[in-house]
């Protein structure tokens, strides 16, 4: 086994310098990459002006792949800091709960690992909780719930987030080649998070999530005590009229007859003449 060294050089002749070849000490493959001496240039601007920067970004960005426990040991080092990666994730990550097999009827089998991170793990990203949605060992698609949640963040400090990974044989079988987006509508996303993630998201929230409902009990409480017009929005009947529409029936002839309007244009068809 031999080790190779070089400098390449920008230029239009003589592009690889200073090159030496030599017998190579036994040891562990690996791969090696290093920026150094990046001239004020359209990588330099570009480049992280701080070294907790870079940091930030590979923990943010790759935190599926870490915690995927099929990562080789990286060793990063900006300035005179080094970290090592997968390991340095415990750092961030509070609790983790994984559901190994998950069996659904339209999807198969899928596995759910559910984590409270350091808000640090989505400060690379366009919100703050998040599932991902993996293929073939790489994250696909990262789906914020920030609203289905309600949370902007959670935890005695409030400095906690949510991510889950998803992964199956469903998700490796729908991806484009590039691993870069999955081969069927948004909408199947959508029925995996509210129909196969769900239920778990909220049994391993269930804290925070009590605590926001309390806390938003306490606040409809603080406005019908100021403004007590509004409680009559809260009362039994108004509930009843504003029930899930699954739960509703279909509105009787007596209520078309109160209405002329809907009367006239639904008479000749569903209810006969009156």
């Amino acid at each position: 086994m031999q080790r190779r060294t070089f400098n390449f050089v920008l230029d239009v002749d003589n592009q690889i310098q200073n090159e030496v070849i030599e017998a190579a000490e036994p040891r562990e493959p690996y791969f090696l990459v290093e920026f150094k001496g990046l001239r004020t240039n359209g990588y330099r601007d570009k480049w992280p002006g701080r070294g907790n920067y870079v940091f930030q970004h590979l923990t943010s960005h790759f935190l599926p792949t870490f915690i995927g426990k099929r990562c080789p040991e990286i060793e990063v080092h900006v300035g005179g800091e080094t970290r090592t990666y997968p390991q340095a994730i415990n750092e961030i990550v509070h609790r983790t709960q994984t559901m190994e097999s998950l069996p659904t009827e339209e999807f198969g089998d899928l596995k759910l690992t559910m984590m409270e991170c350091e808000k640090i793990a989505s400060a690379d990203l366009k919100g703050s909780h998040f599932i991902h949605f993996i293929a073939h060992d790489r994250t696909v698609h990262s789906q914020s719930i920030d609203g289905k949640l309600g949370l902007k963040y959670f935890g005695p400090g409030d400095n906690l987030v949510f991510h889950a990974i998803l992964t199956g044989a469903f998700l490796d079988k729908h991806v484009n080649q590039e691993r870069t987006k999955f081969l069927f509508e948004d909408a199947v996303l959508e029925r995996m998070i509210n129909d196969v993630c769900w239920p778990h998201v909220e049994t391993f929230l269930a804290e925070p999530m009590a605590k926001l409902k309390g806390e938003q009990k306490a606040k409809i409480e603080s406005i019908t005590a100021t403004y007590p017009s509004v409680a009559f929005g809260m009362s039994t009947s108004f509930r009843t009229r504003c029930r899930p529409a699954s739960s509703r029936r279909m509105p009787s002839t007596d209520t078309f007859r109160a209405s002329g309007s809907d009367a006239t244009s639904v008479r000749p068809r569903k209810f006969g003449r009156y």
